[in-house]
């Protein structure tokens, strides 16, 4: 995973180092779970390998294993052992093996972040929701939505930029709405009664686009947890969409003059398997955002 922006180059990418027994029975394990090419097929979609890429099956379990290990200390995939290693655990969390080998190689999913960014920038999240700031509603939709171990880290908060394009929207077809309602509705009323009633319901009208737009601009965003990234919108019915981590391969952000003095910028999610990009628009320090990303889910 590496961290690269207009401004800097990315880190060098790192993968568990296993030791030599631990990487054999790692082999050997998945060789006895994953016997036949259907089920090892189900862990390389899991663990996000491009199927495309996927090895020839061979004679049995044992050596396509040893074949597909061959490859990934090629670099055929980045962080390929992690990446295997969450899928076999994901997939059999029961199994003695993987669980000894997570919970040696993986970070713990049971820490608690600790605050490292100003929580008016990013709010760094505890395991119930509750940020370094205060508690956040925006975490708090989430609590239906969260898969079993699941807990989020910390928010991806939006720049005032996108509240003005929201109000300004909103502001805009109000106006067109209000001109149609006032030629349909105002025609047989005097001009002084048309006025104080245009007047009346654009006040009542803007007052109501302010409210919506700010109450969508603070509960509406990137959420990161331990497990994926859930980008929440919407206010009366709430819409989810979601990215999860072990699909991500690679993370940047990307600004211009303007939006970098003001302080806002994109982040950009490049997806495993050829997919096209997930960009997070108008996020406050995406630079900081993906760095955050970075050390947070154990990629350097």
């Amino acid at each position: 995973m590496s961290l690269s922006g207009q401004d800097g180059s990315p880190p060098s990418r790192s993968d568990v180092s296993m030791e030599l027994t631990d990487r054999e029975d790692l082999c050997h394990m998945l060789a006895n779970v994953f016997y036949d090419q259907s089920r090892a097929t189900r862990i390389w979609d899991h663990a996000g390998f491009p199927r495309e890429r996927i090895p020839a099956w061979l004679d049995d379990a044992n050596s396509w294993w040893s074949e597909v290990f061959f490859k990934l200390d090629r670099g055929i995939f980045h962080s390929p052992y992690r990446r295997v290693i969450i899928a076999a655990r994901d997939l059999y969390p029961d199994n003695p093996c993987f669980s000894r080998l997570a919970s040696r190689y993986l970070p713990p999913t049971n820490t608690t972040p600790r605050p490292v960014i100003h929580p008016s920038r990013i709010k760094v999240l505890y395991e119930d929701g509750t940020a370094a700031g205060g508690n956040s509603r925006q975490a708090r939709n989430l609590k239906g939505y969260l898969l079993d171990e699941e807990y989020p880290m910390f928010l991806l908060r939006r720049h005032w930029v996108d509240l003005l394009r929201r109000l300004a929207t909103l502001l805009a077809l109000l106006a067109a709405t209000m001109v149609a309602f006032a030629i349909a509705f105002f025609s047989p009323l005097s001009e002084e009664s048309q006025e104080i009633w245009t007047i009346l319901l654009l006040i009542f009208g803007s007052l109501i686009c302010v409210f919506y737009g700010i109450l969508t601009h603070r509960t509406s965003g990137p959420t990161v947890t331990n497990q994926r990234i859930i980008l929440t919108s919407g206010l009366l019915f709430k819409r989810f969409s979601e990215v999860r981590i072990h699909d991500i391969a690679d993370v940047s952000y990307a600004w211009n003059p303007v939006s970098k003095r003001l302080g806002y910028g994109d982040l950009v999610l490049d997806l495993t398997g050829g997919r096209e990009p997930c960009t997070f628009r108008t996020l406050r320090s995406p630079n900081q955002a993906c760095r955050l990303l970075i050390e947070s889910q154990g990629w350097r």
